[in-house]
């Protein structure tokens, strides 16, 4: 985003201002934007051209969003943005094709039965098979078999199946691919066909 006085990055929620000022040139980090702010700003830009971004130095530091004919005032929060990286698992070795709707559609309907303190739903994997299953003591089990690729060892894994129908929602491309490790390991689950959002997905007990 560019402005006369001021060039603005965005990056992982962290923004930072170069101030161009009297021919010298500085950057001034200034910590994350409070997340209602940043969604709000995230719809309202679309296509619409910035007009300013001006940075109020001196006490807090306030931002200015001018989109149109709409201004958004925020004030950003002091702090670093947390290492996410660190938590991004690096050696899960066993990767799982599924079709998206497939997936998702499996999961939505084996937890229909499961608990709504735990919405723990199995999955147990092995070559080309995925089996989806619930058990809940007061309405019974549920269980749905896919056709998947899949070409490392069986492992059986639970994960919160309202994540995993939050991230199934957010994948555009028909086939989402997930990359495991192990039962009690994070997984990665990403869009085929688009590489550009990752989500890592703690497991449960099942």
């Amino acid at each position: 985003m560019r402005t006369e006085g001021y060039v603005a990055i965005l990056s992982d929620a962290k923004v930072e201002y170069r101030c161009r000022r009297q021919g010298f040139e500085t950057w001034l980090e200034v910590a994350v934007s409070p997340e209602d702010d940043a969604l709000a700003a995230a719809k309202l830009m679309g296509e619409r051209q910035i007009r300013h971004l001006p940075v109020v130095e001196g006490g807090r530091v306030v931002g200015v969003i001018s989109i149109g004919d709409v201004v958004l005032t925020s004030k950003l929060i002091d702090g670093t943005f947390p290492d996410y990286a660190r938590v991004i698992p690096s050696g899960n070795d066993k990767e799982l094709v599924v079709d998206k709707k497939d997936f998702e559609a499996a999961v939505d309907r084996v937890s229909t039965i499961s608990s709504e303190r735990g919405r723990a739903v199995k999955l147990a994997l092995s070559p080309g098979k995925l089996v989806l299953s619930v058990t809940n003591p007061d309405s019974g089990s549920a269980t749905e078999e896919l056709e998947v690729e899949y070409a490392s060892d069986a492992l059986d894994i639970g994960f919160n199946s309202r994540y995993l129908l939050d991230i199934a929602a957010q994948i555009e491309g028909e086939v989402a691919v997930l990359r495991l490790a192990d039962p009690g390991s994070p997984t990665l689950v990403q869009d085929k066909e688009n590489k550009g959002a990752l989500y890592v997905l703690m497991p449960m007990r099942v």
